[in-house]
């Protein structure tokens, strides 16, 4: 199934009918169904949002599962300056962090990573090429708090992304960007 040239959710659509195709479910069966499916709460979105005094772009990549994916998703949205990125490590899954890390740490301008979740992440950033400023713990416990410690970090109109896992904080924070609703 060829999803050149499709946005993110154009191409999953292709690929489910091609799938329900295969398996002998008419596409207007199966695409009425998926026309009244609810929206997955962890898909990929980027949306303004007003924090304090600052309005930036949240990137919501936390369920993209693998750096492959990501990379067509990282070009799609772009700022001035350095991005933010927020890294929801699972203990379960240091091939995937590394994985992500490694990508971050080849991008230019060089992004600003935050890490919450497995602390063995800030350590392997640093092996993957962050410099020891580049890498900090989230301090913030609650999902308000994040976003202003996250805004605080970059510049007005830059880009926040939140990528490695959606579950537990990547959940808590993607809530609390919802409530601030804007497309970027």
């Amino acid at each position: 199934m060829d999803t050149a040239g499709l946005d993110a959710l154009a191409a999953d659509r292709a690929l489910a009918l091609a799938v329900c195709a295969a398996h002998g479910v008419p596409a207007e069966i199966a695409g009425a169904a998926m026309d009244a499916a609810a929206a997955d709460p962890g898909g990929f979105f980027a949306r303004t949002v007003a924090v304090g005094d600052k309005t930036v772009c949240f990137a919501n990549a936390f369920a993209c599962n693998d750096v492959t994916s990501f990379a067509l998703l990282w070009p799609t949205v772009t700022c001035a300056g350095a991005p933010v990125v927020l890294l929801n490590a699972r203990r379960d899954r240091p091939l995937r962090t590394r994985a992500f890390l490694k990508f971050l740490a080849a991008q230019a301008p060089s992004p600003l990573l935050f890490v919450v979740g497995d602390p063995l992440a800030a350590a392997l950033a640093r092996r993957a090429g962050f410099g020891r400023n580049a890498v900090r713990r989230l301090r913030s416990r609650t999902a308000a708090a994040a976003l202003a410690e996250l805004a605080a970090a970059a510049p007005t109109g830059g880009v926040i992304w939140g990528v490695g896992n959606y579950q537990g904080f990547g959940a808590r924070l993607v809530a609390q960007i919802t409530e601030r609703v804007a497309s970027c």
